[in-house]
């Protein structure tokens, strides 16, 4: 028997309504990145594996599956401030989406692109690699610039 497989995209909101009562019951839920906000680290079409977080306390470079401004991100914890979470996005310069505790969905276990792990929660050297990233914004904002304007001739 032939096995056939299809990629189905599914609008956001009905997605995580649906996986919702499965992260309830403590399950792990798996599906594909749409969108480029986590490169270099991920990319579009990456598996993610979630699991809701029961009693578990926030790291810092944690990727983080949360509610903010009527959209879904997963994007890296990078600050705290006031009862206040602050999530980035890898390739994102400036931008940081503040969330409340309530906002958070899950938090990703792993990450796998072509059937090999590019991303594991347990190793706190991915952590460390992706905080290190997100404090070179600046430098890499200066160095975007620098692309573009070569790019323009200008």
């Amino acid at each position: 028997m032939t096995e056939i497989k299809r990629k189905v995209i599914v609008n956001n909101q009905a997605f995580f309504d649906y996986i919702a009562p499965f992260l309830e019951e403590g399950r792990q839920v798996s599906f594909l990145i749409k969108g480029e906000s986590m490169r270099p680290f991920l990319f579009e079409g990456d598996k993610v594996l979630i699991k809701k977080p029961l009693g578990r306390p926030w790291k810092m470079g944690d990727l983080i599956l949360a509610r903010w401004q009527d959209n879904y991100v997963l994007h890296r914890l990078v600050k705290r401030k006031k009862g206040m979470l602050g999530l980035a996005g890898d390739a994102n310069f400036v931008q940081i989406e503040w969330v409340k505790d309530t906002d958070i969905i899950a938090v990703a276990l792993s990450a796998s692109r072509n059937d090999k792990q590019v991303y594991d929660a347990a190793d706190p050297l991915q952590r460390i690699q992706g905080m290190s990233w997100y404090y070179l914004r600046p430098l890499r904002r200066a160095l975007a610039k620098l692309k573009k304007i070569e790019k323009f001739g200008l």
